[in-house]
């Protein structure tokens, strides 16, 4: 079971709903934020529980509030007179935070160029088959006797089989 958040508090975020999400999106630590109107982090989370468009305005919130953090970095750099290396580290934690609350503008990017070239194989294997069915006609073998009506009719069928084949693989069948 939650939190749950007693009537005269949930007025109390009620009327203060729109300045405590302006507080986050301007950078401000959420229990700070809760603390400064006699709340903690759990009642903010009692009051918008099982109300989408109140979770909604929350992380578009939490989300706005990466430009504050980097506005801050920016600050810190400005301002890192003698403390490079402190600058550096303040600033760093900064940008962590803006990567985490808006991923898709100050995460880190990685690009991934993607060419996918497909074969169409239809018309080999189709060939492939006629050439296997013209093999399995009857064959002739050197120095036997054939029957000349007999071996062009095989020719005729292996010469219809391809035939039929190619016309398949361009299509026109």
């Amino acid at each position: 079971m939650g939190h749950r958040i007693s009537p005269e508090k949930h007025q109390t975020v009620a009327d203060n709903w729109p300045a405590i999400l302006q507080a986050i999106r301007d950078g401000a630590r959420i229990d700070h934020t809760a603390a400064s109107y006699g709340l903690v982090r759990a009642d903010l989370w009692a009051y918008r529980n099982g109300k989408p468009d109140l979770v909604a305005a929350w992380y578009d919130a939490i989300k706005d509030s990466a430009d504050s953090f980097v506005d801050q970095m920016v600050d810190v750099m400005s301002q890192a007179d003698g403390n490079a290396k402190g600058a550096r580290v303040k600033a760093g934690i900064l940008q962590w935070i803006a990567e985490k609350r808006d991923p898709d503008r100050y995460g880190q990017r990685t690009r991934a160029d993607i060419n996918v070239k497909t074969v169409d194989l239809t018309a080999i294997i189709r060939d492939a088959n006629a050439r296997l069915a013209a093999a399995k006609e009857p064959r002739l073998i050197e120095g036997e006797r054939i029957n000349t009506a007999d071996a062009d009719n095989a020719r005729a069928r292996t010469q219809q089989a391809i035939t039929h084949a190619t016309l398949e693989a361009a299509g026109l069948l």
